[in-house]
């Protein structure tokens, strides 16, 4: 199992950051179709559905987590996790994201990229616009 952790400073309050982040209007604005559950155990689901999982942590500015499993892996893959820590900062948020728990060196390696690729840059761009 591979796991790492990525660090990005929004300039945007914790509470902005969280929303785009679980707002379902908002995701959709930056990363197409998602859902983020309010309650722990509810359903997760981004980019149009290519990935899914299950809210495991949901504390507005401050947390949140949910497992992470993409249509593309094979079914005996089991679901990673995906953590994102609100840090508030001089600036904005600081967001630590760890994702633990995936299948091989390849998926955390494109996964690593992916997370800066079509979250980071994407939300960063979103967070500016408003």
């Amino acid at each position: 199992m591979k796991n790492f952790t990525l660090t990005h400073t929004f300039r945007a309050s914790p509470k902005a950051v969280f929303d785009a982040l679980t707002n379902s209007k908002a995701l959709s604005e930056w990363s197409g179709e998602g859902l983020v559950s309010k309650k722990v155990g509810g359903p997760f689901n981004m980019f149009d559905g290519w990935v899914e999982g299950k809210v495991l942590a949901y504390k507005p500015g401050k947390e949140l987590a949910y497992t992470w499993k993409t249509t593309e892996w094979p079914k005996e893959w089991a679901a990673s996790e995906v953590r994102y820590i609100f840090t508030k900062t001089k600036i904005g948020t600081k967001v630590t994201l760890t994702h633990f728990n995936l299948p091989n060196t390849k998926e955390a390696r494109e996964h690593k990229a992916g997370w800066i690729e079509h979250v980071f840059e994407p939300l960063e761009k979103f967070l500016t616009s408003k």
